[in-house]
């Protein structure tokens, strides 16, 4: 049964193999096991997880992508967390993909968005995510209007008055291998 094979691809290592009917299965081959026995978004999800990637592996005569069947997860259940992380995580800068029943071309911020709905926020990952691709004091609200923002800290530089002019260290080291000093 598909929960079965699901079972043994969580209980295998990477670099570990399992033999049934003569025949030998590592991680990824039991989660391929498990998408051909069962369409569900948590199949899929392991079997991208087991890829690298640029591989891609063939399933019920289609072949898929790692991205291809993380997307296979979203469309078997759109709150699927982790793979709305693992594809944001996947596209570049300004790349944009269409997973068929979203509006539009989603982005890797949207992703991260999709993530935190799916997770109603608990999803820290993403949350540590999303800010990394946020230039200061810009803020990404979902759709439950929970906001993340990230600020450039300020810069907290240690200064000495003199005369009316204030001088950073720098500043005041470069002034202590001036010849003249001008305070």
């Amino acid at each position: 049964s598909s929960r079965l094979w699901k079972l043994l691809g969580m209980a295998l290592s990477k670099k570990e193999t399992i033999s049934i009917a003569g025949k030998s299965y590592d991680k990824k081959a039991c989660y391929l096991a498990a998408v051909n026995g069962s369409k569900t978004s948590t199949s899929w999800y392991n079997l991208a997880c087991a890829m690298s990637l640029d591989e891609s592996v063939v399933v019920r005569k289609t072949a898929f992508t790692r991205l291809q069947c993380l997307m296979e997860a979203i469309r078997c259940d759109a709150k699927d967390d982790g793979a709305w992380n693992n594809i944001a995580a996947s596209l570049d800068k300004g790349e944009t993909i269409t997973i068929p029943g979203f509006k539009g071309a989603i982005g890797k911020r949207e992703c991260y968005t999709h993530a935190l709905e799916a997770s109603n926020g608990g999803n820290k990952l993403a949350w540590k995510n999303l800010a990394l691709t946020m230039e200061s004091e810009e803020a990404a609200t979902t759709g439950k209007t929970t906001t993340v923002t990230k600020t450039k800290k300020k810069k907290t530089v240690d200064t000495v008055t003199i005369a009316g002019k204030s001088y950073s260290k720098k500043e005041a080291a470069a002034m202590a291998q001036a010849k003249k000093v001008a305070a």
